[in-house]
């Protein structure tokens, strides 16, 4: 008995009930809706003057993709897009206006004919589109046909005959590179370098490729296929713990550039220039001092 007088003062205290709209519609509306179409929805009320919120009563299985409410005296116009993601949907949503703490208003949502479209198992594709051969064409496709496979055959030899001049001027060029010592290589890449005129990254990049194909030739290992943690990992030759220190800097920084989209500055890309010239010079003593060792040997003999 105090359950059913409480739930009665409740009653009381809180009214819900529908009204009648000015205008309730769907704008552009279709006879059938199918899973993963929109609609926009529209409400007109006149004679409300306060509102307090307007709630939209949650669906399952349809997403409200956008709200818009225009109140302008005592007009409210209420604007919804809704995408729907199920078959079973029978309506929209529902919109409950709360006017003040004990009147609220409920707008039920229209009615929904959803169609699902599914092909019988048993019925073929000619059952359901038009026969290609009641469409009729007033040519013939066989002289674009063959301007096709004449296209693709001229298009073919102009990709072969670029391909093969390329590996003539690349072998000759890796003839050349091979036939000369290693610091010789060395030196003679970086003054090519020094005057080509590179963006950034294609810059870093030969001279990434100039010191692996160095190292690889001077000591015979194939540092130019490593990647820089590889190299860091595999360097072990003989050579000054600061020199190593820079190279590895140097390579890594590089990376950067290359793949992080780094722009360097003027000062980094003068600080090229000292490294390759410390580090060739470096290897220029080694030369001299072994040719001096090489000297006294045969002054010896």
């Amino acid at each position: 008995m105090r359950r059913i007088v409480y739930l009665f003062i409740l009653f009381l205290s809180t009214s819900v009930f529908a009204i009648n709209v000015d205008k309730k519609e769907i704008l552009s509306p279709k006879k059938f809706y199918t899973v993963g179409d929109i609609v926009k929805y529209h409400v007109a009320i006149s004679d409300i003057k306060n509102i307090e919120k307007i709630d939209d009563k949650s669906v399952e299985n349809i997403e409200i993709l956008s709200k818009k409410n225009n109140k302008e005296g005592n007009r409210l116009e209420i604007y919804r897009t809704y995408q729907l993601f199920s078959p079973d949907l029978k309506k929209l949503p529902d919109i409950v206006i709360k006017i003040d703490e004990k009147t609220t208003l409920a707008i039920k949502g229209l009615p929904l004919n959803i169609k699902t479209v599914i092909t019988d198992k048993d019925k073929k594709i000619e059952d359901i589109l038009p026969p290609i051969e009641k469409i009729k064409t007033n040519y013939s496709v066989w002289p674009l046909i063959l301007l096709l496979i004449v296209v693709i055959l001229f298009a073919l030899s102009v990709y072969y005959f670029i391909k093969k001049m390329g590996k003539k001027k690349d072998d000759k060029v890796f003839f050349e590179e091979k036939t000369i010592e290693p610091l010789e290589f060395l030196k003679k890449r970086w003054g090519l370098l020094k005057k080509e005129d590179f963006k950034e990254k294609r810059f870093y990049y030969e001279i990434t490729d100039l010191l692996k194909s160095f190292l690889s030739r001077y000591y015979g290992k194939n540092y130019a296929e490593m990647t820089t943690s590889e190299f860091e990992k595999n360097f072990f030759e003989d050579m000054p713990v600061e020199l190593k220190n820079k190279l590895v800097s140097f390579l890594l920084f590089a990376d950067k550039v290359k793949f992080s989209k780094y722009v360097p500055t003027y000062e980094d890309i003068a600080d090229v220039s000292l490294f390759m010239s410390g580090f060739i010079s470096y290897y220029e003593d080694l030369k001299r001092i072994k040719d001096e060792m090489e000297n006294e040997k045969e002054k010896v003999k």
